[in-house]
């Protein structure tokens, strides 16, 4: 609907910058057409009301070259012809067909356009044949030609700019478009993967801590881990790596929180923050945001041990995360999508990202600069 109101907005405006320009070439054409035309060709026939009258409809017809280019190109040519055709001298009426042509080059598909141009020019080039001038018979088929030529050859030269800007712009949008679900998509791959894996952790630690429950709540459990596990290996296989988001509003003050609640799935979590500046960013604290909570996420998924340390730094130019991990080094699956996605983040706003096992288990370290001071 608001594309659709938009179009016709323009459709409007164009409509009446085409009435404007024919009343205003009309009004200028039509009455020195008939004052001067006779001075400079006395020796054709003189001007009267028949010649004036077929000027003025030649440009007023112009009012809709963009609503009908065609039937505009048609009764314009057809104007100048009889116009010619009573040898009135040569003069402005020749400007409308080159306004009429020009129009339908720059505004109608090339080859319906070519076709309609060609024949309004063999139309319009029978009257050399007929009006008394030097230029008369064969030799005036060239001069008569470029008022159709020069202005199609304009009128193709705009369409196809025109054309390759709109395609730079679709596909600007395109890419926009495509970047706001990508975004959407690893929000729900870094929120719906945290909860998941914190419910497949709770499941498993219920699972070891009591053996003796019933063997339904056994089944229960097991397949709350199960399922959790497979969600979480769906949801990851059907998601790109993709673009970080801006529009969360989750940032350094939300850090303590998130790690809180890593603690109550089951994560035996030190965190060490220092905040030495007041400096705040949003984008940088998203970002830092999200890389913690996917660093502990693959500590429940894939780490040996649940088990970490965290040391956030805030200092003037960026964010500084190290989150350690004690025991076996994860398993590949651990260093795919996660990581990945976390890579781009840190380096998508200037900073460093590294990751890897350790002689004591798995680190992930980045550096968050603040926007433009990367």
């Amino acid at each position: 609907m608001t594309v659709d109101k938009s179009d016709e907005r323009i459709r409007r405006r164009q409509f009446r910058f085409d009435v404007c320009l024919a009343v205003v070439l009309g009004g200028i054409f039509v009455p020195v057409t008939a004052l001067l035309a006779d001075d400079w060709a006395p020796n054709d026939r003189p001007v009267d009301l028949s010649a004036t009258i077929l000027v003025a409809l030649a440009f007023l017809v112009l009012a809709l070259r963009r609503r009908a280019p065609l039937v505009t190109l048609g009764i314009v040519a057809i104007s100048c012809t009889l116009y010619l055709w009573a040898s009135y001298p040569y003069g402005p009426v020749l400007g409308a067909f080159f306004v009429a042509v020009y129009t339908v080059a720059a505004w109608v598909p090339f080859r319906t356009a070519a076709l309609v141009t060609g024949l309004a020019m063999a139309v319009l080039l029978t009257h050399v044949f007929v009006h008394p001038t030097a230029l008369g018979g064969w030799l005036g088929l060239i001069p008569g030609a470029a008022w159709a030529v020069v202005p199609f050859a304009i009128g193709v030269s705009i369409r196809t700019s025109r054309q390759a800007r709109w395609a730079a712009q679709d596909e600007t949008l395109r890419r926009h478009l495509h970047n706001e679900r990508m975004q959407l998509a690893q929000e729900v791959h870094d929120v719906v993967g945290h909860g998941l894996a914190a419910i497949q952790l709770q499941a498993d630690i219920a699972l070891h801590v009591d053996e003796d429950q019933p063997p339904r709540t056994r089944e229960a459990l097991k397949a709350i881990s199960d399922a959790s596990k497979a969600a979480f290996a769906e949801l990851a296989s059907t998601l790109e790596v993709i673009q970080p988001s801006q529009s969360s509003q989750r940032g350094i003050d939300d850090i303590e929180g998130l790690c809180e609640r890593m603690r109550n799935a089951g994560v035996d979590l030190v965190l060490t923050f220092t905040q030495r500046s007041k400096m705040r960013d949003e984008q940088a604290g998203l970002v830092a945001y999200r890389v913690l909570q996917e660093a502990l996420t693959n500590v429940i998924r894939h780490g040996a041990i649940p088990r970490a340390t965290a040391t956030v730094d805030v200092d003037d130019e960026a964010i500084h995360i190290r989150v350690t991990n004690p025991g076996t080094a994860p398993t590949p699956a651990g260093s795919g999508r996660g990581l990945s996605g976390m890579k781009r983040r840190v380096e998508g706003l200037g900073g460093g990202f590294q990751s890897g096992p350790t002689e004591s288990g798995f680190v992930v370290e980045a550096r968050i600069p603040y926007v433009g001071a990367a």
